[in-house]
């Protein structure tokens, strides 16, 4: 049906030979701008976040916010089943009436 048969030598077009070696052209580029953007150099790093493209630090809220997420959202999720889904005295599988 495919007319693929099983002495045949199928082969994921990521591991040819010419994308292996743009895989690899492209991560010592990535690498290269890394290191010009001091990525890798943490004693010249401020202590705060910071964009490390354009160097803007964050502020505290941001900051509070990103490193916090889990938290927030379980907060969150929370107060909402709680003001979506009031207690209930009844068991799932009692009759309505």
């Amino acid at each position: 049906m495919f007319r693929l048969r099983q002495e045949d030598k199928f082969s994921h077009n990521e591991s040819t030979p010419g994308r292996k070696d743009r895989n690899n052209k492209d991560a010592c580029s990535l690498l290269t701008i890394l290191k010009q953007l001091k990525v890798f150099s943490p004693p010249k790093h401020p202590t705060c976040l910071f964009n490390i493209a354009t160097k803007d630090l964050v502020t505290d809220e941001i900051k509070v916010s990103l490193l916090d997420a889990k938290e927030l959202g379980q907060q969150q999720m929370e107060e909402f089943v709680d003001q979506r889904f009031p207690n209930v005295s009844q068991r799932q599988r009692d009759r309505l009436h």
